[in-house]
């Protein structure tokens, strides 16, 4: 797997909003529908990233016993309470699987 470099881009608040409900309007199998309820819950736990997640220093690895994140976020996610989002496994793109996954350990953990 190759490094990818990570950019935070800091926008408004109501533009970030916008932006995800045209996203989901426009193309709804890239993304997941997100209420104000939603978009409230992860402002609330929204913390930009710091100077060193941004250095592009190597990610460490996964927790003993697992093979990847990828892994420890399908297992976590499966053990989540009210599990509501199956399709995250039916997707072959890692990303959007992942993203879909933390979506739910976020909504339910």
């Amino acid at each position: 797997m190759t490094s990818q470099p990570v950019h935070h881009l800091a926008i408004d608040e109501a533009e970030r909003r916008a932006r995800s409900s045209a996203r989901w309007e426009t193309a709804p199998e890239t993304t997941f529908a997100m209420t104000d309820e939603d978009h409230d819950r992860w402002l609330a736990s929204y913390h930009p990233p710091t100077a060193e997640e941004l250095s592009y220093a190597p990610v460490p690895g996964p927790p003993a016993g697992v093979d990847s994140w990828f892994h420890w976020a399908s297992e976590r996610g499966r053990r989540c309470r009210g599990w509501t989002c199956p399709k995250a496994f039916k997707t072959s793109d890692v990303s959007v699987g992942a993203k879909r996954i933390l979506h739910c350990i976020e909504r339910h953990d």
